[in-house]
């Protein structure tokens, strides 16, 4: 929540009419909905660039997918970047921008919260735990 209120505030769009739900793996009819709405997005821009930001590289993939398959072309036809980093997007060509987090600290990091709220009955643990990220600029927008 406090990634998703943080995007929220520095993209400006209080209300999130510019999220587009993602389905999940097999969801069929969610994905044709996805594919439309990015359709219908791309179909109405006019002159104008379009970005998109995901969340998560799965869902970036599909985005990517999506376009694509409407021949659409990043960063002629929109931009793009993403959180999380991967080897594979500094090979792309143009280089996908992201967001940097060191994964395996959050994951690390939760559990031991995790553990030390299990074994205090009094509380005190943090509920907000903040890891640094890095804005990776590349050619994707």
């Amino acid at each position: 929540m406090k990634r998703y209120q943080g995007f929220l505030r520095a993209i400006r769009y209080p209300d999130g009419t510019h999220l587009i739900p993602v389905p999940y793996p097999g969801q069929s009819e969610s994905l044709v909905t996805f594919q439309t709405q990015i359709k219908r997005i791309m179909e109405q821009r006019g002159n104008k660039k379009v970005g998109f930001f995901t969340m998560n590289a799965s869902v970036f993939v599909q985005l990517l997918q999506t376009m694509q398959h409407n021949n659409y072309t990043y960063p002629t036809d929109y931009g793009v970047a993403t959180y999380e980093e991967f080897d594979w997007m500094t090979v792309m060509r143009p280089g996908i921008s992201c967001i940097r987090q060191d994964s395996r600290r959050i994951g690390t990091d939760a559990a031991k919260l995790l553990k030390k709220k299990l074994e205090t009955k009094e509380g005190g643990v943090p509920t907000t735990h903040i890891i640094p990220t890095t804005l990776i600029i590349r050619d994707s927008f």
